[in-house]
């Protein structure tokens, strides 16, 4: 479970805010896979080893 940005925690601001987002991962090798994400660009990538996908071609 993750989001794209963050401002929840400023309700009078409309725009996106530059906090950090937590990124919450459940179930075996979690923590494996929690070590791997560094920043959102990483989600895609550690969520297809996870479901043991191929690279898509367009990548």
């Amino acid at each position: 479970l993750t989001s794209d940005h963050g401002n929840i925690e400023e309700k009078d601001q409309r725009q996106h805010t530059r906090n950090p987002v937590p990124t919450l991962l459940v179930g075996a090798g979690h923590a494996e896979l929690a070590a791997q994400i560094v920043d959102l660009r990483d989600i895609a990538k550690v969520t297809r080893h996870f479901l043991d996908l191929p690279i898509p071609i367009y990548v």
